[in-house]
């Protein structure tokens, strides 16, 4: 099945026919039952409380460690960063940006 995924707790996805999930939990799970997405945009705040919630960011981390695990495959995958947090969104954007590069040298 090929799909888009659009992660925001708050936000519905502007673009027809993504799907939109709101947490890290329902971002693994999907992924996990559905396969890699074409494309993501990702939000960095999740609506969680508290040191440890979970975020966008989170859901990056864990997309990555999948990919060098050999779980998913995301050498195909679109992305962006669509999170009205500032400091959030670099780091998304640092943290893909930088695995791909690295994994488009290999």
């Amino acid at each position: 099945m090929s799909y888009h995924l659009f992660l925001d707790d708050i936000r519905e996805s502007p673009y027809e026919h993504w799907v939109t999930v709101r947490s890290y939990e329902e971002f693994c799970d999907y992924i996990t039952e559905h396969g890699v997405p074409l494309g993501i945009s990702f939000d960095h705040d999740l609506g969680g409380t508290g040191r440890y919630s979970k975020t966008g960011y989170d859901c990056a981390k864990w997309l990555v460690k999948q990919d060098m695990d050999k779980k998913l495959d995301i050498t195909d995958l679109t992305w962006c960063v669509h999170s009205a947090n500032p400091v959030g969104a670099t780091n998304i954007r640092k943290y893909l940006s930088k695995y791909f590069e690295k994994k488009n040298e290999e």
